[in-house]
């Protein structure tokens, strides 16, 4: 019955325009896996900042590899592979071995 009352909610919620940091808020929120996945994938869609793309990568796991093939894609910061090594064990070794490509990483 939640579910059902849920699902009807992000119908009409989705009619609307909601922003980026709305979506990763309900990302965060929600815990009914379905409905997660469906606010992510509008987030996908809607030219994702790296923060963004990091929410999705950290509550998101179906669509994990959908968001971390596109973070590669742009300019990373160790902060982003940081959080990645530090939440994520099933990307912590390739992000660790960006991170340590990277030589100098702080003082």
């Amino acid at each position: 019955m939640l579910l059902a009352k849920l699902e009807e909610l992000w119908k009409k919620l989705s009619r609307h325009k909601i922003s980026n940091d709305e979506l990763c808020y309900l990302i965060v929120r929600i815990k009914i896996k379905s409905i997660r996945e469906k606010v992510a994938r509008r987030l996908l869609n809607q030219e994702p900042s790296n923060e963004d793309l990091l929410c999705i990568i950290l509550y998101v796991e179906s669509l994990r590899p959908k968001a971390w093939k596109e973070l590669l894609k742009r300019r990373l910061t160790n902060d982003d592979l940081c959080c990645i090594i530090e939440n994520v064990e099933s990307l912590r070794e390739v992000a660790w071995k960006k991170l340590l490509k990277r030589g100098k990483i702080r003082e």
